[in-house]
């Protein structure tokens, strides 16, 4: 029983501790390199748009920026990071 006990209790502060997986915030962000126009996918927890978050940047495969890299910025802003997938091939 007191095995269980602390098994109980250990798991009870990991899930305390653990960051809220709340909703994500996504945008997609235009920008340019020369001529060419790229874009980008900006992911960062829900509501926390003035909190300084620690950053992500994903690149892509040589297939180019597809929904995979946007879901892996969209899983890292559920675990409190600003995640920016980034557009190497443009637009």
């Amino acid at each position: 029983m007191p095995m269980l006990r602390m098994l109980f209790t250990l798991t009870s502060v990991a899930l305390l501790a653990a960051p809220a997986l709340a909703d994500e915030a996504t945008k997609t962000v235009e920008y340019r390199h020369g001529d060419v126009v790229l874009e980008g996918y900006l992911a960062r927890p829900a509501g926390e748009a003035e909190v300084a978050r620690p950053g992500v940047l994903i690149v892509h495969a040589w297939r180019g920026h597809d929904a995979f890299v946007r879901e892996k910025a969209r899983e890292l802003a559920k675990l409190g990071y600003v995640a920016f997938a980034l557009d190497m091939y443009g637009k």
